[in-house]
């Protein structure tokens, strides 16, 4: 009967180390879960991050961007008035030159009409 209740404690004294042995298995299998989880979660958490500051970088390089597009415009806009403003004085120069040009001619042909005494025909 000693054998038989030896026999029967070193047996319980085997399950319950197997379960605890088991337990601790379980246990530091959910802590791995949850540490491989808590990683997982914090690398979508760095990816979204670096998402949103890339996006970020991008609005700022889009909105330089049409800052500078906008200066470009205006500058052209200017550049354009300033032409318009310049050609005008050219063709009203060029166009006193011609007249003055032409006036000469006339008084020239007046004289020569005068000195001949007849109006010349073409």
């Amino acid at each position: 009967n000693f054998a038989h209740a030896a026999a029967l404690s070193k047996l319980k004294r085997k399950q319950v180390a197997r379960r605890e042995k088991e337990r601790e298995d379980i246990l530091s299998e959910e802590r791995r879960y949850a540490l491989a989880e808590k990683k997982a979660e914090q690398s979508v958490l760095k990816f979204a991050k670096l998402r949103q500051k890339n996006y970020e970088s991008i609005l700022g390089d889009v909105r330089d961007a049409l800052v500078e597009a906008e200066m470009a415009a205006y500058n052209l806009e200017s550049e354009n008035a300033e032409l318009h403003v310049f050609l005008d004085e050219v063709e009203r120069e060029h166009s006193k030159s011609h007249y003055d040009y032409i006036a000469k001619l006339q008084d020239h042909l007046a004289l020569v009409e005068a000195q001949i005494g007849a109006p010349l025909d073409p």
